[in-house]
């Protein structure tokens, strides 16, 4: 083979590696940003919102961060195996947060308007396995008080 065949046969198979690398990352992104896997409903109060579950150390690690806002009704619902006191910060969050600390299916304690750069810990002051975050206003809004319940609609 002269060196004309070998030089046309390496853009060939570069162009194919490319075009393997490409449909890999399409593939991959549309699995992470189409896929409504993580997504459920929930009734508190009587008021539906969208949540994002967040059920294992990578997600509940992220959490909201980063993320620019939440809907009016939408939240993210931490998933946790065992009602303990789990520790919840503002890392690198944009705006701020109510958040609901529950145990089974029973609000047990609230946190309301906490600022995006607060520093601290957020936990509640009973025992919980989940703890749903809103949009700062939300429990006010919506009059969510220690005892409601939270219904999984799916």
């Amino acid at each position: 083979m002269n060196s004309i065949g070998r030089e046309k046969m390496l853009w060939i198979f570069g162009l194919l590696i490319l075009l393997v690398l490409f449909f890999l990352l399409i593939w991959n992104l549309s699995a992470r940003f189409f896929a409504n896997k993580d997504l459920v409903f929930l009734e508190v109060n009587g008021e539906v919102i969208k949540v994002w579950l967040a059920d294992d150390d990578q997600e509940r690690f992220r959490g909201l961060s980063d993320r620019v806002d939440l809907g009016p009704a939408e939240g993210m619902l931490f998933l946790y195996d065992r009602s303990e006191y789990h520790a919840h910060v503002m890392r690198r969050m944009l705006f701020p947060l109510d958040f609901l600390f529950v145990d089974g299916d029973q609000v047990v304690d609230l946190v309301k308007g906490i600022p995006q750069n607060f520093p601290g810990l957020i936990k509640g002051r009973k025992q919980y396995d989940k703890v749903l975050e809103l949009p700062a206003g939300w429990i006010n809004k919506h009059k969510i008080q220690v005892g409601d319940k939270i219904k999984f609609l799916f």
